[in-house]
């Protein structure tokens, strides 16, 4: 399962601009509770964050600019749009079937899809959208020799 979307929570520190001002903890989305519950519902559910799976220590990423305090041009932002892919989709070697339950000895095997990577198009919405899209790249096992 995949699950994509704004779904307005900057899970971790590293995903928005300032975490250390406090005011942060009373504002929708960065609020101790939104956060921690984001993270409970991750980990209850198997299922990852694709970007930080990939990126673990990108910082400055963002999706997310307020219009209103022209935060964009000084990257002041929040990543409020994700990737959260189920944690089988991650692991490339656990895959034994492809989507139409065919294994590898099978005639037509194409091997099942897996995510390659998960981007912020941070730079293609600027003076369009207060957000940036967000991308995931999907491909297939390949066949063991």
């Amino acid at each position: 399962m995949v699950l994509c979307g704004d779904l307005n929570v900057a899970h971790l520190d590293k995903d928005f601009f300032c975490p250390e001002n406090k005011d942060y903890e009373k504002l929708p989305g960065t609020t101790p509770q939104e956060r921690e519950t984001f993270g409970r519902l991750l980990s209850e559910r198997g299922m990852v964050d694709t970007f930080r799976a990939f990126h673990p220590n990108a910082s400055g990423v963002y999706s997310y600019w307020s219009q209103r305090a022209r935060n964009r041009q000084w990257n002041r932002g929040l990543r409020l749009d994700y990737f959260v892919a189920d944690k089988v989709l991650m692991e490339a070697d656990s895959h034994s079937n492809d989507d139409n339950g065919r294994s590898e000895k099978d005639e037509g095997y194409r091997g099942s899809l897996f995510v390659l990577d998960s981007r912020v198009l941070d730079t293609s919405t600027i003076g369009v959208s207060d957000h940036a899209p967000v991308a995931l790249l999907l491909g297939r096992q390949r066949r063991r020799q």
